[in-house]
């Protein structure tokens, strides 16, 4: 049976590896694969994987020569912003990305050190070959270019039904009771500040309590701020699902959340407001039910609200729909039906986008040798010179000309400069001092490199 290999080490609590794991947990059922998962020792993934069938492999050197079963062709399954970490695998292994964020490409432009035409020739070679698919529509938008526009291959964010149930009417009568549920990110605050935003300004005096349920690296922004004293912030942080969950049920109106939190909602008949998000300040008042969108879209920026085509309420008309005409049950109903025909299963679809790939990694190493990425090869170039010089510590100049350097490496290792002249390496290590000729330790590191280089050569000729 061939092997498929999920690659997404990820040592946060997130919608991520919520997907992969429940992606790998029905293809492993199914019986199609042999299935793995690359996870950080006791991660993530350990509690997420419920087949016994699936083996964790261990990522624990952050991905520094990594070799995933290079002897034989697997299936490779990674994020496309981590295109540039592709492990070492046999030359046949079939890749297959998926992108599940607008920002995807920005972050492997920055990541990568890319050029804007590097990206758009790696695209070129995502598109001729289908290799890569899309949660939702938002990020199909975001990925398409001028004259490049992708199939909308889509496998959608899933969950399992859930035993509870919400309260199908109001907690309690005469205030509101809402949550936020997700990580208080970058890509998740500003949409959270706005929302709260947007309830200040109907000005009404009306008690809501906010459950705010996750936390995150941006959670000082929320934390820091005020609020009028009918507003009130219920700090939850992050917990585990099930409790989460059982909050929700006895003491949550609306849920307000994007992504696989939105359908965390709806799973236990709660109505699902799906909130525009940014990675920048913004203001949007305009919401939609889960039920209203479109394209399995669980999220999107505010300019592309317009593109999709849905519908759109402002908060007042969302707390007037619940509060004042009591369709709370309603709501909560159309939201869990639209939930149960569109993420209780995404397999066939992942089959057929795994079908569809015909990217291997001989024509990914192909690209990448023949491709010059610019910006990446001058970053390479710079980095490499400040690993041989190291970085001034202390320097001597008259006039400009520098006299007199010293430069660090490592925490112990110092070179000495005399008018650009390379004299010593200097190793301090506590009170005890070494002293060496420093050209004769570039040509030594040099030749230690090139008999590196030549012994896998020779062994790689061996093999074949």
């Amino acid at each position: 049976m061939k092997k498929l290999v999920f690659f997404f080490p990820w040592p946060e609590v997130s919608g991520g590896p919520i997907f992969l794991t429940n992606l790998a947990n029905e293809i492993s059922r199914a019986g199609l694969y042999d299935v793995y998962y690359t996870d950080y020792p006791h991660g993530l993934c350990e509690s997420l994987l419920e087949d016994e069938n699936i083996k964790i492999l261990k990522y624990d050197n952050e991905g520094a020569n990594l070799e995933v079963f290079p002897e034989e062709p697997v299936v490779l399954v990674m994020a496309e912003y981590w295109a540039f970490m592709v492990p070492r695998v046999h030359p046949q292994t079939k890749i297959l990305f998926f992108n599940w964020h607008n920002e995807c490409l920005m972050v492997l432009k920055r990541d990568w050190c890319a050029t804007d035409n590097f990206i758009d020739q790696f695209l070129e070679l995502v598109h001729s070959t289908s290799a890569v698919f899309f949660c939702d529509k938002t990020h199909w938008l975001a990925h398409n270019r001028p004259g490049l526009t992708f199939p909308q291959t889509y496998v959608p964010i899933v969950l399992p039904l859930r035993k509870d149930v919400a309260l199908p009417g109001l907690v309690r009568k005469g205030e509101r009771n809402i949550a936020i549920l997700g990580r208080l990110c970058l890509d998740k605050i500003y949409a959270v500040l706005d929302l709260l935003d947007n309830i200040v300004h109907l000005r009404d005096g009306v008690r809501t309590n906010v459950y705010v349920i996750g936390e995150g690296d941006c959670q000082d922004m929320l934390w820091g701020r005020k609020y009028p004293r009918h507003i009130k912030l219920i700090r939850c942080n992050t917990m585990e699902i099930n409790r989460a969950l059982a909050l929700m049920k006895k003491k949550v109106d609306i849920l307000f959340a994007m992504g696989t939190s939105s359908l965390e909602g709806a799973a236990i008949h709660l109505p699902s407001v799906i909130i525009p998000n940014a990675i920048k300040p913004f203001e949007c008042n305009k919401y939609s039910y889960l039920y209203e969108t479109t394209g399995y879209a669980l999220g999107w920026y505010p300019d592309q609200i317009e593109e999709l085509g849905i519908k759109t309420h402002t908060i007042k008309e969302i707390f007037e729909d619940i509060y004042i005409t009591g369709k709370k049950g309603e709501i909560g109903e159309r939201c869990f039906e639209y939930f149960r025909k569109n993420h209780l299963d995404n397999t066939a679809s992942f089959i057929d986008a795994i079908n569809q790939t015909t990217l291997t990694d001989a024509e990914y190493e192909h690209f990448c040798r023949s491709h010059i990425n610019w910006k990446k090869l001058g970053w390479e170039f710079k980095h490499a010179i400040k690993s041989i010089v190291g970085n001034p510590v202390k320097q001597l100049s008259i006039f400009g000309i520098p006299i007199f350097a010293i430069t660090q490496i490592q925490e112990y290792l110092f070179n000495v400069y005399i008018f650009l002249i390379p004299l010593f390496r200097v190793k301090k290590v506590g009170a005890r001092f070494s002293i060496h000729l420093l050209l004769a330790v570039w040509v030594i590191r040099f030749l230690k490199k090139l008999s590196k280089k030549l012994f896998k050569r020779a062994d790689a000729n061996k093999e074949n």
